[in-house]
């Protein structure tokens, strides 16, 4: 049973473009920030840049042309004032591009939580109980967390940035939840439980397939069933005349089925060391072998 079966995993899901809200209340696992709060830190930050720009000419802002870079009415809010709002907690937000954040790119499971955002959604994963194993997507747009394993928070990041995400390192410690006084006691969940797993398996079976299915050369020769006449024989019973037929069931007749046996196996005996030897001298012994068998018929036949 995971961390999420148990039901202690804080969770919002997305709530218009309330994206924000549901990133730091995640990040931080309670209901932590509502849209009033952060619509009077963002309020704050503009009558702060307003100010700034007072200061800096000779004619005050007009104020009524002024467009807030830090919310709309949609329920977006900036990276400002979710930087503003982690404050209060004593905890920042760190580009993960940043050199001082190299050890952190090339080992990201030994950082409590990252804040991502593409154009104006924003998301969080986060790890519990201190553990490198132990990591969860807490993306609103989605049905429910996720469990990610330190393996896999890499390829996510890495997949996450391809797709034009810009990544965040949160700073700090975060505050203590239920979820992380649980982690260490409850049974990590099998790989096969995270979203995509038996897609991905599925994807890589068919890749081994393929490349195995390259090593493999289709047969290009002929083949032949069991019981069936080789077809130097099968040519040579097609190609014969009435005449000859009926010179069979004579000489069958007469010699009261011991001819047929016999003289089977010496043609059968003929046509088959013919086939170990070229095409055309096959088909030339084949002939030879063929004429001596309908002497030998006619001469039985005189005899009787």
């Amino acid at each position: 049973m995971d961390l999420i079966d148990l039901g202690i995993v804080f969770f919002e899901r997305q709530e218009g473009q309330l994206c924000a809200q549901h990133a730091l209340n995640s990040l931080l696992q309670g209901q932590y920030f509502s849209p009033v709060d952060l619509s009077q830190i963002a309020s704050d930050l503009d009558n702060q840049e307003l100010s700034a720009l007072a200061e800096g000419g000779n004619n005050p802002p007009n104020t009524a042309n002024f467009t807030s870079q830090n919310f709309d009415d949609s329920g977006f809010f900036s990276i400002q004032v979710i930087q503003n709002a982690l404050s209060v907690w004593n905890l920042q937000l760190s580009p993960i591009g940043a050199s001082s954040n190299a050890a952190i790119r090339n080992d990201p499971a030994s950082a409590p939580a990252y804040i991502l955002n593409l154009n104006e959604h924003w998301l969080t994963l986060r790890s519990f109980g201190k553990s490198r194993s132990r990591w969860y997507n807490l993306d609103s747009t989605k049905n429910q967390a996720s469990y990610v394993s330190e393996f896999y928070l890499q390829a996510l990041l890495s997949q996450l940035q391809a797709d034009g995400y810009s990544v965040f390192l949160v700073q700090g410690a975060l505050p203590e939840s239920d979820a992380d006084a649980y982690a260490a006691s409850v049974p990590e969940p099998p790989p096969q439980s995270m979203p995509g797993y038996e897609e991905n398996r599925m994807k890589k079976e068919a890749q081994a397939a393929k490349e195995e299915s390259k090593g493999l050369v289709a047969f290009s020769g002929k083949g032949y069933s069991l019981g069936a006449p080789p077809p130097l024989l099968a040519s040579a019973s097609s190609s014969a005349s009435p005449t000859d037929s009926e010179l069979e069931a004579a000489i069958a007749l007469s010699m009261g089925g011991k001819y047929s046996d016999d003289m089977d196996n010496d043609l059968q005996a003929a046509i088959s060391m013919s086939l170990g030897n070229q095409q055309s001298q096959v088909k030339a012994k084949a002939e030879t072998e063929v004429e001596m068998m309908r002497r030998k018929r006619l001469e039985a036949l005189n005899k009787h």
